[in-house]
C-alpha cells in the first residue's frame, strides 16, 4: 500500500480509500471490512498521494497523485472520474494538500518532480487550470504538505523538501513567509499539523535521519522531539490522547511504532517493542489459573513465551541447532497439559512443555524437508494426531504423544502447502483441509491418504491460511485466505462459500475470536496491510 486517506461518506458511515503500487484505488467501509465500490485504475504506476475534496452540493470527491506526473479528481463512489487528468509534475507528482481560495473556491497545491523547474504548483481542480507557482524548488522539491490557519486568519501552507527544509508558504500569492532552518539529513518524508497547548497549530515533520521534530511555525522555532528510530520515519500521524494531551505516533524503515505526548518534556514515548527476530510464526494457548500465554516462533530459531497481557516474556525455547521457525501449534495432551509443536525450515519437528521449557521428543520421517504448515487434531477414539507439511507438497501425520508415524503420508500435490486444518466429517470422521498453491483447498482422509470428496474451488492464488471454526448454529465453517486477496467462508461439509471479502493485500493469518455480537462469529485477519477484525453473521 502506498497512501491511505479517510473519506467521508455518509455521517453515519465513514469510509477509507487506499492506493497501492499498482496504481488502483479501492473504496472500503472499515467497519464492515468490504469493499464498497469498484477499484478504480487511477494511474499507471504508483498512487502517491491522496486528498478529499468538497464537491457541489456536498458532494465528496477524491484527488489523486501518481508517480506518471497525472493528477485526477474522482467521485469514488459514482465511480466515475469528473475532469480529464492534468500533467502537474512531469517526473512524478508527490504530495497534495488544499486550502481555500477566494470566493469559497477550494484550491489543491502539488509538489513533485519536473525535467527543469521543481515548483509547487497550485491548481483549481475542479477544471485542472493552473492558478500560480509557488517556487521553483532551488534543486529540491515538496515530498510532502499540510495547510492550516496561522495569525490572522492567514492561511498557510507547509511543505517538507527533498533537500531537508520545512518552508511555510501564502498559498494565495505565492509568498515565502518563513524557512525552518533546521533541516534533515535527507528529505522530508511526512508533516502533519495539530493544535497546541493555547489552540495555536504545531507542526511535526520526520524524515529520512530517523528524527522527528515538533516546530511552532509561526515562531519559526522547533526541537528535536525524539531519536528513537534507528533508521528514517516513514509515517506519522496525531491523534487526541487523555487530559487533552496530543498523541504522535511514528514508524520508521527499523519495524518500531512509537508513540509520543509532544507538548511535555519529558521522553514519554511507548514503543511497541520488536521481536529480536522476524517473527515467522504465532499459537496460542492457556496457562496456569487460566491465563492468555502467547508462543511466537521467530527466524533465529527460538520460541519466545509471552504474556501478553503482562507484556513480559516468560520463557524461550531453544534448540541446538539454529534454523528458522517455520510453523507452530499447540494442543492438549491426555493430562490437560498444553503442548507446543514446532516446525522448522531445515526439517524439523519438535514438541515441547511450553511452560516447563523443556523438550520432549521429535518427530521423525522417512524424510526431512521444510515445514510449512502444522495442525492438530483428535480421531474419534480419542488419538491425538499431528499432521505437517513440508515443502515437497507431502503432508505426513504423527501420532503426537508418542511421536510414531500414523496413516500413509498424502502427496498429490504440485508445489508447496501452506494451509492445513483439521475438522468432524460425517460421522465424525477426521478430516483433512489442506490448501496449495493452486488455490483449491482439498480434503482427505488423514490415515488412508485417500481424497474425501470434491475440492473447494475458488481462489485465484495460493491459500495462505486455513482455519476450521463451529458456526453459530452448530455447523462447521472454513475460513480461507489467499494471496488473491480474497478472504471466503465456507461450510465445510456441503463445500458451498457462503461469504466473500476482497482485502487490500494478500492475507497470511487466520484466527477465530469471539463475535461482537450474538449469534455471530469473529475473525482475526492478518495481512501484508495489517490486521482487522471480521465479525461475520451468517443469518444476514
Amino acid at each position: 500500500m502506498s497512501s491511505m486517506v479517510a473519506f467521508p461518506g455518509s455521517p453515519d458511515r465513514p469510509l477509507l480509500v487506499t492506493a497501492g503500487t499498482d496504481g488502483d484505488v479501492r473504496l472500503w467501509d472499515p467497519l464492515a471490512g468490504i469493499e464498497v465500490a469498484r477499484p478504480l485504475r487511477a494511474h499507471q504506476h504508483t498512487v502517491s498521494s491522496m486528498v478529499t475534496l468538497s464537491g457541489s452540493p456536498d458532494r465528496p470527491l477524491l484527488v489523486t497523485a501518481g508517480t506518471d506526473g497525472d493528477v485526477r479528481v474522482w467521485d469514488p463512489l459514482a465511480e466515475t472520474q469528473l475532469v480529464r487528468a492534468f500533467h502537474a509534475h512531469k517526473l512524478g507528482a508527490m504530495a497534495l494538500a488544499t486550502f481555500p481560495g477566494p470566493e469559497g473556491r477550494t484550491l489543491l497545491a502539488t509538489g513533485g518532480k519536473g525535467s527543469k523547474g521543481r515548483a509547487v504548483r497550485v491548481w483549481e481542480p475542479l477544471s485542472g487550470t493552473e492558478v500560480s507557482k509557488l517556487s521553483r524548488g532551488r534543486g529540491s522539491f515538496a515530498r510532502a504538505m499540510a495547510s492550516f490557519d496561522g495569525a490572522d486568519g492567514m492561511h498557510l501552507l507547509a511543505t517538507g523538501g527533498t533537500d531537508g527544509v520545512v518552508r511555510l508558504w501564502d498559498p494565495r500569492t505565492g509568498e515565502l513567509v518563513s524557512e525552518l532552518m533546521h533541516g534533515y539529513e535527507g528529505s522530508v518524508l511526512a508533516l502533519v499539523t495539530f493544535p497546541g497547548s493555547h489552540g495555536a497549530r504545531l507542526l511535526a515533520t520526520c524524515g529520512r535521519d530517523g528524527v522527528v521534530r515538533v516546530w511552532d511555525p509561526l515562531k519559526v522555532q522547533g526541537g528535536e522531539v525524539e531519536r528513537g528510530h534507528k533508521a528514517g520515519v516513514r509515517a506519522l500521524v496525531a491523534s487526541g490522547g487523555q487530559r487533552n494531551q496530543p498523541l504522535l505516533a511514528t514508524a520508521g524503515h527499523d519495524t518500531v511504532v512509537r508513540v509520543w505526548t509532544p507538548l511535555t518534556d519529558s521522553d514519554a514515548a511507548r514503543q511497541l517493542q520488536s521481536p529480536e527476530s522476524v517473527v515467522r510464526a504465532l499459537a496460542a494457548f492457556t496457562g496456569p489459573n487460566g491465563r492468555p500465554l502467547l508462543a511466537v516462533g521467530g527466524s533465529d530459531g527460538a520460541v519466545r513465551v509471552w504474556d501478553p497481557q503482562a507484556g513480559k516474556m516468560t520463557g524461550r525455547l531453544l534448540r541446538d541447532k539454529q534454523s528458522s521457525v517455520a510453523a507452530l501449534v499447540t494442543f492438549g495432551d491426555s493430562e490437560d497439559r498444553p503442548l507446543l509443536a514446532a516446525g522448522y525450515r531445515d526439517g524439523a519437528i519438535l514438541v515441547w512443555d511450553p511452560l516447563t521449557q523443556g523438550r520432549l521428543y521429535e518427530l521423525v520421517g522417512e524424510r526431512r524437508v521444510e515445514v510449512t504448515a502444522l495442525a492438530a487434531f483428535y480421531r474419534t477414539e480419542g488419538q491425538l494426531l499431528l499432521a505437517a507439511s513440508g515443502k515437497d507438497g507431502a503432508v505426513r501425520v504423527w501420532d503426537a504423544e508418542t511421536g510414531d508415524p500414523a496413516g500413509q503420508p498424502i502427496q498429490s500435490f504440485q508445489g508447496e502447502v501452506r494451509a492445513l486444518a483439521a475438522f468432524d466429517g460425517p460421522a465424525h470422521r477426521s478430516l483433512l483441509a489442506i490448501g496449495g498453491s493452486d488455490g483449491a483447498v482439498t480434503l482427505w482422509d488423514p490415515l488412508t491418504g485417500e481424497p474425501a470428496g470434491e475440492p473447494l474451488q475458488g481462489h485465484r492464488s495460493a491459500v495462505t491460511s486455513l482455519i476450521t471454526f463451529v458456526g453459530p448454529q452448530g455447523q462447521v465453517l472454513m475460513a480461507t485466505g489467499s494471496k488473491d486477496r480474497n478472504l471466503r467462508v465456507w461450510d465445510a461439509l456441503t463445500r458451498r462459500c457462503l461469504l466473500r471479502i476482497v482485502t487490500a493485500s494478500p492475507l497470511h493469518a487466520l484466527f477465530p475470536v469471539r463475535g461482537d455480537r450474538a449469534g455471530a462469529s469473529g475473525l482475526l485477519v492478518g495481512a501484508t496491510a495489517g490486521f482487522a477484525f471480521v465479525d461475520i453473521d451468517m443469518a444476514e
